[in-house]
């Protein structure tokens, strides 16, 4: 290989790894941010909103197919059990997000316990 063919890999290759290394620090600054208890709450009340709107929006979408093709949905369908049915729907689904944040939480206090032991590990190395 010519000097400056290996010249260029291993500068692309470094340019690499300090771009790496960049993201790396970004990702730990976010996750670092988001173990406050205010990132928290936004982080939970985000996504309750997410789900009531995806709900809402379930609904009126069922609402708006039975106004406009009364007639296909008439055939042993009725608007009523479709919303409660959708309700329900909803209702899982956030009960879902509710068990997947409180896991991600978890998670995340793990993953950050586990970062500041590492770092206090490596300041008491000589």
């Amino acid at each position: 290989m010519d000097p400056g063919t290996k010249y260029y890999i291993d500068s692309r290759d470094e340019a690499t790894r300090a771009q790496n290394d960049a993201r790396f620090a970004e990702v730990l600054a976010k996750l670092s941010q988001g173990a406050t208890a205010e990132g928290q709450r936004k982080q939970t009340v985000t996504i309750v909103i997410a789900a009531v709107t995806t709900g809402i929006a379930i609904i009126a979408t069922m609402i708006a197919l039975l106004a406009f093709g009364a007639d296909r949905f008439g055939s042993g369908m009725s608007a009523a059990s479709l919303i409660y049915e959708q309700s329900d729907d909803a209702k899982r689904r956030a009960e879902e997000n509710e068990g997947n944040i409180k896991e991600i939480r978890d998670d995340l206090k793990t993953l950050i316990e586990n970062i500041g032991e590492r770092n206090e590990g490596s300041a008491d190395a000589p």
